[in-house]
């Protein structure tokens, strides 16, 4: 009773917004040489969510054939305390014979961008062409992002310790989206105290809503950046936020945020003299440390620019029934 089940998704790489339409084309193909029959098939997407120390697995939307993800939905999210895997889910049974699946895993950007986006129209008939007029949904929700994480103006801080002023350190956004790069410079003129080396971090930080499941805070550090600048007057950064990452969300079960992580070696007695010939580093020298966090956020891109990520494009799924 060989029965070809194959489903093919519209785009080479299986990567949606959330409120778009997910397209699979499902081909039946009688491969013996006798007339076949099929039960029944199904297609769901499917959103499983996996809590660490929770035992149960909790499946926590199903979609029918035809409807499209909510904007609502949390993103697809590969954490340490909580994860959020999408996956199509083919289901078709031959007469007499077991039930049979496929699935297709899926990656799903959140698209939360406090805008009223426009539905897709549902297909009523399948084998009529019924194409929208107007900009999609990809492209409003791309153009709201690029206007979130324009630059409006640059941001100054004061960086300072008990003994006086370490740094001054100038960033020209605070919101970004994923695959950009985080550009920031430090000014260390007319500071009290000298700033030995520093330490950039860029980081994403799990916090569970319910601290009973688990430990309710993890900390997953993406890049750093060490530079030691005892007699600089002037450095730079730049941390590349990935762009397999997850951008910031929230739901009722996690909140996800990023920062900057920074660790300063300070030196209140440092000698700034420097006499003429080979200088030598001193022996010993009295340090203090300082750690310092600023909170950015981090918007999600353009679903084709994320499926530059995958090895390879999503192949065609297939089963014999």
């Amino acid at each position: 009773m060989p029965i070809e089940i194959v489903a093919k998704l519209d785009r080479e790489s299986a990567v949606y917004l959330a409120g778009e339409a997910i397209q699979c084309k499902v081909i039946v193909q009688n491969i013996g040489n006798h007339e076949e029959s099929l039960a029944w098939g199904s297609v769901h997407v499917q959103c499983e969510r996996i809590v660490r120390g929770n035992k149960a697995d909790i499946p926590l939307s199903r979609k029918s054939s035809g409807e499209e993800k909510s904007k609502t939905v949390a993103t697809t999210a590969i954490g340490h305390l909580v994860r959020y895997i999408y996956k199509l889910t083919l289901g078709v049974q031959h007469v007499k014979s077991p039930i049979k699946l496929i699935h297709v895993p899926l990656r799903i950007i959140q698209s939360d961008l406090g805008l009223t986006l426009p539905s897709s129209p549902t297909l009523v008939n399948p084998f009529i062409s019924n194409r929208s007029v107007g900009p999609s949904i990809v492209d409003l929700a791309m153009e709201a992002s690029d206007c979130l994480t324009a630059p409006h103006g640059v941001y100054s801080y004061n960086i300072t310790n008990a003994f006086g002023r370490i740094a001054n350190f100038l960033l020209n956004k605070k919101a970004y989206k994923l695959g950009e790069d985080v550009i920031g410079r430090f000014n260390f003129d007319n500071c009290g105290v000298r700033c030995l080396q520093f330490a950039v971090s860029l980081q994403s930080v799990e916090n569970l809503v319910n601290e009973e499941w688990c430990s309710h805070t993890f900390v997953t550090t993406h890049m750093t950046e060490h530079i030691v600048c005892a007699y600089w007057t002037e450095a730079a950064i730049r941390l590349h936020i990935p762009l397999s990452a997850t951008s910031t969300f929230y739901t009722d079960t996690v909140h996800l945020k990023w920062r900057l992580h920074f660790e300063f070696v300070t030196c209140n007695d440092f000698n700034e003299e420097v006499e003429e010939g080979l200088w030598q580093a001193p022996t010993n020298v009295n340090i203090e440390t300082m750690a310092w966090d600023l909170d950015i956020k981090v918007f999600p891109c353009n679903p084709h620019n994320a499926a530059l990520t995958l090895p390879s494009p999503t192949t065609p799924a297939s089963i014999i029934v």
